[in-house]
Order: structure tokens, then sequence, then C-alpha cells
């Protein structure tokens, strides 16, 4: 099955079905944009860090085990993810809102154009 496929499939299976008012459809498009925010902004940190790691080992290779420790990385790995899950919040706490968008068949923050 394509992805695009399912996408359509899950719009339709509990965006349409449940309807906008729903309590199902309030739950699952926040638990399902907010899993979508903070995966991607824990994705795009873990990259830069692996980067960084990577940029170390080849430029200060002999001082690499001096500079990345293991409680480094243990600290670096709470720091993104403290970082992805501060960075997904605004939306449950009310400062902004998900919604279903057409245009990517998910749901996601919602920016209220003034027309």
């Amino acid at each position: 099955m394509s992805v695009t496929f399912s996408s359509i499939i899950h719009k339709y299976w509990i965006f349409d079905f449940a309807g906008d008012d729903s309590p199902l459809y309030k739950v699952t498009c926040n638990f399902s944009a907010f899993l979508d925010n903070l995966l991607l902004t824990a994705r795009m940190w873990t990259l830069a860090a692996s980067s960084v790691d990577r940029y170390i080992l080849i430029c200060h290779s002999g001082r690499y085990r001096d500079i990345i420790s293991k409680s480094r990385v243990k600290t670096l790995i709470v720091l993104i993810w403290t970082v992805a899950t501060v960075a997904a919040m605004p939306p449950l706490l009310g400062w902004s809102k998900f919604g279903y968008t057409d245009s990517s068949f998910n749901c996601g923050i919602v920016h209220d154009v003034g027309v």
C-alpha cells in the first residue's frame, strides 16, 4: 500500500468518520500532529549532533575521546528530546492549534491567515 493511499484512507477513516467536533477527531489529530512535530524536531537535532560528532572525529581525531565522552553523549540525548518536546508543545497549550490540512493529508499546525 502506498504512503499516499494510506494517508488518504487515514483521513477518511479518522477525520471524516468521526467529524470535526468529535472527541475522537480532536484527540487523534492532536496526538498525530504532536508526535509528527516531536519526531521531526528530534530527527533534525540528532542529525545536527551526528554531523558535529563526525566533524570532531575527522578534524580533532587525537582529542576525540576527550571531547566526546559517554556522559556528554547522554546529556546531549536528553537535551535533544527535551528541546523537541518543548518545541512540539505550544499547540497543546493553546498557543496555536492542530487541525487537518487537505494539502498534506494529515494533521498539523493550522495557520490562520487573515483575509
